[in-house]
């Protein structure tokens, strides 16, 4: 058990420096984040689409040591060692409960669990899930997945206890009832695990205590094993997405349901399971591009493949492999069957079905045929995957390494050098962030109208910050022609309008910014409130801006420029106590903003105000 912890921990020693990375800003900095007090006043814990346990554990780190990397990879890790110890308890208290003799092959219990925690706990294919902060989500439901597992474990255990059984059997189903409720709030894909309880329940415990039962069903000279396990999967990944499983990506207009489906045999086999085999290249982005069933012949080789795994761990596999090959395929169905994502293949996704899929299906070939002087091998594989580990954690260390190993890798994929040059520009190094954002959309042929977009967008930036006005407004108009309704480089070419001074088309493009903003999401939009207040103030229509700084602050309140931009709008109309109140929220959102302390100075000095501490 020792080892189980050591290891990881000293494999991810090098992750605990690395910075937040692409989408962690995204969830760090929301408002309901930003402290323990505010994410009880903002989230709704029955909402469990909106992963409320995932949001108080970010809220939790901030206001421990607010947005200090350490701190959020450091609860990474521990969330990854005691899901690492759960695999090895899982399996250990599966076999103490079974009745028969199956699958055990005269192995030692505690080396057969031992083994497939500790291959889970080195595997390089998890860096993704634990040195990627967002990624959080995955191993928060992975490790309540597996708590869950546990306590139905619980039910079967017919030893005595001090307590009556109808207690303890009382507070096993109410753990699992929570542990159900914590997985689905930390990431929906948790949905199934109801039927991961059931899958369990029918190859472990049916078999000894409803023989007939079993007999009967899983007769093989009637329905296929096989067959019955491939129709369950199929069955339940088209009735749970439409009842409990709504992705908020743009899969759909991406790909379409039918064609996303038909790409994941060949991801599984192709991707997944090579990566697991043999962990090497790991990608962020591994760019799988959407082809035809026609022109590619690993989608129906992947079918195949995916079927003759089935038929064989049914057919001549012991329950382990059984158990793995279900458990596998069963918690990928919701990111790898019917439902559209915005990517084919993202190497996070197979976290949960690692911990009793396919490392226990490892573990049992590696303890039962690796003895004797093969240890030697075992040890030195081992060994190698805690290598490529450290290796790859080291390129989650900085963002723009992390993108610079994506586009040597992937280079014909539009997005990690848009990523790339994005990481290039908040560095403020913008001569290779031009040079990305433009390579990311050379090959026009490779990308979709969603692809180009959005380097068009960045190159827009760029120019913008260079004040090149004549290349920016082409850039934004780019994006508008490639999509018509995009509120953003609205906003976009109305700041090209303001610099130029047309402050007319200026305020027509921000208003229809707003317009478009709510008709596609039925939500204000704080920086184009924030775009227009800027252009009243200057343009001295000071109640107006006031009006719209305030709608900018009432959706976005940690907005900081709108509450500086608030101060002065209230200075230019004579109201020093309304101006000083506005400095101050800025100074207690961020206690540098030099521009806040000094319209402090400017109140206190000519508004006979008296001084204010800003904490």
């Amino acid at each position: 058990m020792v080892l189980l912890v050591l290891a990881p921990t000293l494999l991810y020693l090098n992750s605990l420096g690395g910075e937040f990375q692409f989408d962690d800003r995204n969830l760090v900095d929301r408002p309901w984040t930003a402290n323990l007090e505010e994410y009880f006043q903002s989230v709704d814990p029955l909402v469990v689409g909106n992963r409320p346990v995932l949001l108080w554990t970010i809220a939790l780190n901030n206001s421990l040591h607010p947005h200090q990397t350490f701190g959020f990879h450091l609860l990474n890790l521990l969330l990854h060692l005691w899901v690492t110890v759960l695999v090895y308890v899982v399996l250990l208290k599966t076999q103490e409960l079974m009745d028969s003799g199956e699958g055990r092959d005269g192995m030692r219990k505690e080396a057969f669990a031992f083994v497939p925690a500790l291959i889970f706990s080195a595997h390089p294919l998890n860096t993704d899930a634990v040195s990627y902060i967002v990624s959080r989500s995955t191993l928060l439901a992975t490790l309540f997945y597996l708590l869950t597992l546990y306590g139905f474990l619980h039910l079967f255990d017919r030893r005595e206890t001090r307590f009556p059984r109808r207690v303890v059997q009382g507070f096993w189903i109410v753990w699992i009832a929570a542990g159900f409720y914590l997985a689905l709030g930390s990431k929906l894909t948790a949905v199934t695990l109801p039927a991961a309880l059931l899958a369990w329940f029918i190859l472990f415990f049916a078999p000894s205590r409803f023989p007939r039962w079993v007999s009967m069903v899983f007769n093989r000279n009637r329905v296929p094993y096989y067959l019955i396990a491939a129709g369950f999967l199929v069955a339940f990944a088209w009735f749970a997405e439409p009842l409990l499983y709504r992705p908020r990506d743009q899969g759909m207009e991406l790909f379409g349901r039918w064609n996303y489906f038909l790409h994941q045999p060949k991801v599984i086999v192709f991707y997944y399971l090579r990566l697991f085999l043999f962990p090497f290249n790991l990608n962020v982005d591994p760019g799988f591009p959407a082809t035809s069933w026609s022109g590619d012949g690993q989608i129906g080789a992947g079918f195949l493949l995916l079927l003759l795994w089935i038929v064989a761990a049914f057919r001549w596999g012991n329950v382990w492999i059984k158990a793995g090959t279900v458990w596998f395929l069963l918690t990928l169905a919701p990111t790898s069957s019917f439902v559209p994502l915005n990517d084919l293949a993202v190497e996070h996704r197979t976290y949960l079905p690692l911990t009793l899929g396919l490392c226990p299906i490892a573990g049992w070939l590696v303890v039962r045929w690796l003895e004797g002087s093969k240890a030697t091998l075992a040890v030195v594989a081992f060994a190698g995957l805690c290598v490529l580990t450290i290796h790859r954690n080291q390129d989650w260390t900085t963002e723009i390494r992390l993108w610079q190993d994506a586009a040597e890798k992937n280079p014909r994929s539009p997005r990690p050098h848009n990523n790339l040059g994005k990481a290039y520009y908040e560095a403020e190094q913008l001569g290779p962030a031009l040079v990305h954002f433009k390579r990311s959309i050379l090959n026009e042929g490779f990308n979709t109208a969603l692809d180009l977009m959005e380097p068009h967008f960045n190159i827009a930036a760029v120019y913008l910050d260079l004040n090149r006005l004549d290349d920016a407004e082409r850039e934004y108009r780019e994006v508008m022609r490639l999509r018509p309704g995009s509120y953003e480089s609205h906003m976009g070419l109305a700041t090209v309008m303001n610099r130029r001074g047309n402050f007319a088309e200026a305020e027509r493009l921000l208003l229809r910014s707003l317009e478009l903003k709510r008709a596609q999401d039925g939500a204000d939009f704080p920086l184009a409130r924030l775009n227009l207040g800027e252009l009243y103030g200057k343009t001295a229509r000071y109640r107006e801006a006031v009006t719209e700084l305030k709608m900018a602050i009432a959706a976005d309140p940690g907005l900081l420029p709108a509450h500086y931009n608030l101060g002065t709008a209230y200075l230019a109309l004579g109201r020093p106590d309304l101006a000083a109140r506005a400095y101050q929220i800025c100074l207690l959102l961020d206690p540098t903003f030099a521009p806040a302390l000094q319209g402090l100075e400017r109140v206190t000095r000519e508004g006979n105000v008296d001084r204010v501490n800003p904490r």
